[in-house]
């Protein structure tokens, strides 16, 4: 059995929360999900109205996707920074391709003709039937005992690009001791579960 002396645990879990704390930073300054891509704001769109797509099916990406990207990529660069003391774990974990790809799959398993498009006026253009926004917001806590944060949001246009209905969901879980992650990977669980009953309940 290693034995850990209690100076050197205490050191090790500073250092494993000071890691964390590194990584998360401060949240973006979030936008509204149609921010450059529609006149009216997400919130104008009605919420938890069952939909039937059409036979077309385009998926646009929303306002903040990006800056959720960015965010990941400058905590990797203050991370990785510490060389061998690298938090992997917490790499891995804060990750938003995670909860991209769990929102994809749940549309594309509802709609298999599912076909990503840059902006709502090229799916316009090309004359989709359904466009499908898709976006989320992540907030990471920042040490033992904040709560980190995933939110996820569809809405529904038809062809017309008015607004059908809209999807809100989220995931929320605390941050334990020692602070080895943010957990998440468990708050996207969280708002992946509650987004698959929406649209299997919702949305044709």
């Amino acid at each position: 059995m290693t034995i850990v002396h209690p100076d050197r645990r205490a050191l090790l879990l500073g250092l494993s929360a000071l890691l964390l704390g590194a990584c998360a930073g401060p949240a973006p300054q979030y936008q509204d999900a149609l921010t450059g891509l529609h006149n009216l704001p997400g919130a104008a769109a009605p919420l938890d109205v069952p939909v039937t797509a059409g036979p077309t099916v385009a998926l646009v990406v929303g306002a903040n996707i990006e800056k959720v990207l960015q965010q990941k990529a400058d905590g990797d660069k203050i991370l990785k920074s510490f060389g061998p003391l690298t938090n992997t774990m917490q790499v891995a974990d804060s990750d938003p391709q995670y909860i991209i790809t769990g929102a994809i799959s749940i549309l594309r398993q509802r709609y298999p003709q599912l076909q990503p498009v840059d902006d709502l006026a090229t799916a316009a253009q090309r004359k989709f039937a359904t466009t499908i926004v898709l976006d989320f917001t992540l907030r990471p806590g920042s040490m033992s005992g904040k709560q980190t944060t995933a939110n996820l949001v569809a809405i529904a246009f038809d062809a017309r690009q008015q607004p059908l209905s809209r999807i809100e969901t989220s995931g929320t879980t605390t941050i334990g001791y020692p602070a080895y992650t943010t957990r998440l990977r468990e708050a996207s669980d969280i708002a992946l579960a509650a987004f698959k009953e929406k649209v299997d309940s919702l949305w044709r």
